[in-house]
């Protein structure tokens, strides 16, 4: 495995020590940006060949060819042992273990793969390591991270949860079917019975080994990086580990080679899909992110990295069966058969949008979901996308209507937009606009004088339009008066203060007693009762407190 933090990251410019990328004017880090795109949709490449390969090299040849390439090409170029300080042999043990651990590594990605295919593989072992430590310091530190990194971790979890539940495609499972007995080796027998104990199919095995591979790639290259600084970088150190794993590898390919039957009928027919796997999964990712750590933030590199790799991944995963990559697949017999390794399931939807670089946006989420539901004819996909469509325009519409309300006042728009907003929301909420309180104030307190009148309840005013507010009152008044007349009082003091829609109940005297009398809950109307019967009346209609 790569160790991508090498003595140059450490030491910073100037070699001073300090931590952090050199610093490099934006203009300049486009080609960087451009160069890591380009290499990590090579690395796409390889691994839908490296999974074609995986079909007739068993698992431990085909680890054992990618050190020897990549041993050869580094201790070639980087000379690890004629440049740099002499290795002691303390450092050796420390590059033995470094070895095996990366043999082991290597193993479960590898195996990962031929369990799950390359697309599910992209999706679940290709991240950052900066991205699976904030999913760990979520999960198992109080400090959390804040709620951009929870929102990730709980993605991760789920799109991980989504594959092993809802990822129950017959030809995925057609593809991982193995027949007992016939496993290349007992290394193999081993693991397919490993997985078999854990009562999965054998591509969601494949998914937890893929998330066990990922998280031991992340301790690895923690605990690689004083390694690397002691060594002399970590060039120097990927050289000699590779050349250790070769050594290691070795005496296991002999005896594989002896014990088992080869499916490959002509090796040399396979020299340029290894040397293709080689170059573009082992050595120029490896190369180019080791220069892109140095000039880019570790957040910066994770971001660019990620998007165009799961791109390729769903590229190829639809079209990698196309007569147009059969020319890369020409070794393997089976290339022109029917293929189901890279089935497009449901349970592969959510993990595509997590890996998407917007899971902050739903925009490009939506056309994935409407394009994956018409390639796979799949209506809850199409109605889900069209609905999150829907969320999007609103959300779209209400950030349009908040810098509206920034636009200042124009000889069109003299009021600008902030009072049309303000109007709105008064007429929604019904509220008295506040130019008309007083008056309103000083209305009721004529219409309690008004002769014949007894007293008022319920007054309610609001905003109806911009130019109409609309109201409601209660009066009760007493028996021998002319309703009419104390109507037409009323309407005409509200009407005064602005009040243009008025709707008035008239309540006799004599209504009160009557209710006063079937109930003994209308405390509103024995108060008003006990009122009326501490007035005196005079014989034309008035009445003295």
């Amino acid at each position: 495995m790569e160790e991508k933090y090498g003595g140059d990251v450490l030491a910073g410019p100037g070699g001073g020590g300090g931590l952090g990328p050199v610093d490099v004017p934006s203009a300049r880090l486009t080609k960087y940006i451009v160069l890591l795109c380009f290499t990590k949709f090579l690395k796409a490449v390889g691994l839908f060949e490296s999974y074609d390969l995986l079909k007739a090299v068993h698992i431990v040849q085909f680890i054992f060819i990618l050190k020897l390439g990549t041993a050869f090409f580094m201790v070639l170029f980087q000379k690890p042992f004629s440049s740099g300080k002499t290795i002691t042999k303390h450092q050796w043990i420390k590059i033995f273990k470094h070895a095996v651990a990366g043999c082991i590594i290597s193993l479960l990605w590898f195996f990962g793969l031929t369990l799950c295919g390359p697309l599910r593989t992209l999706l679940l072992f290709e991240h950052s390591d900066i991205v699976v430590i904030s999913l760990l310091s979520v999960l198992f530190t109080s400090s959390g991270g804040g709620p951009a990194k929870t929102r990730g971790a709980a993605f991760f979890i789920i799109a991980v949860i989504c594959l092993l539940l809802f990822d129950n495609d017959d030809l995925m499972a057609k593809m991982a079917e193995h027949p007992e007995g016939h496993h290349d080796s007992a290394l193999t027998h081993m693991l397919y019975t490993a997985i078999a104990f854990l009562g999965v199919a054998d591509h969601k095995g494949g998914v937890l080994l893929l998330v066990l591979a990922l998280c031991c790639k992340v301790g690895f290259h923690t605990a690689s990086r004083k390694l690397s600084v002691d060594v002399g970088g970590a060039k120097r150190l990927q050289a000699l580990s590779h050349l250790v794993s070769v050594l290691l590898l070795c005496p296991w390919v002999i005896v594989l080679s002896v014990t088992t039957e080869s499916k490959v009928e002509s090796w040399f027919s396979l020299i340029m899909p290894f040397a293709t796997v080689i170059f573009f999964v082992m050595i120029l990712d490896f190369y180019v992110d080791s220069i892109c750590s140095v000039k880019m933030e570790v957040s910066k590199c994770a971001r660019y990295g990620s998007f165009p790799i799961f791109i390729s991944a769903l590229l190829f995963g639809n079209f990698w069966t196309h007569p147009i990559t059969d020319q890369l697949r020409a070794m393997n017999k089976a290339a022109h058969q029917e293929s189901t390794e890279h089935v497009l399931s449901g349970g592969v939807v959510l993990p595509i949008s997590y890996h998407l670089p917007l899971r902050e946006d739903k925009k490009l989420f939506t056309f994935v979901e409407l394009f994956y539901g018409v390639l796979t004819n799949s209506l809850g996909l199409i109605s889900d996308g069209f609905h999150m469509l829907f969320d999007c325009s609103a959300l779209v519409m209400g950030l349009f209507a908040a810098l509206m309300s920034r636009w200042k006042a124009t000889r069109i728009f003299s009021y600008g937009v902030v009072p049309l907003i303000k109007d709105a929301c008064q007429v929604l909420l019904l509220r008295l606009p506040p130019e008309y309180e007083k008056e309103l104030h000083i209305a009721l307190e004529k219409i309690q004088k008004i002769e014949g009148l007894i007293s008022y309840r319920d007054p309610h005013f609001w905003r109806h339009s911009a130019s109409i507010v609309a109201g409601t009152i209660h009066i009760q008044v007493t028996s021998d008066v002319l309703e009419q007349r104390i109507v037409q009082q009323v309407t005409g003091i509200l009407k005064d203060a602005g009040v243009n829609n008025l709707t008035i109940q008239v309540e006799k005297e004599a209504y009160f007693q009557h209710m006063s009398g079937l109930s003994t809950g209308f405390h509103d109307v024995l108060a008003m009762t006990k009122q009326m019967e501490s007035m005196k009346y005079c014989k034309d209609g008035t009445y003295i407190m």
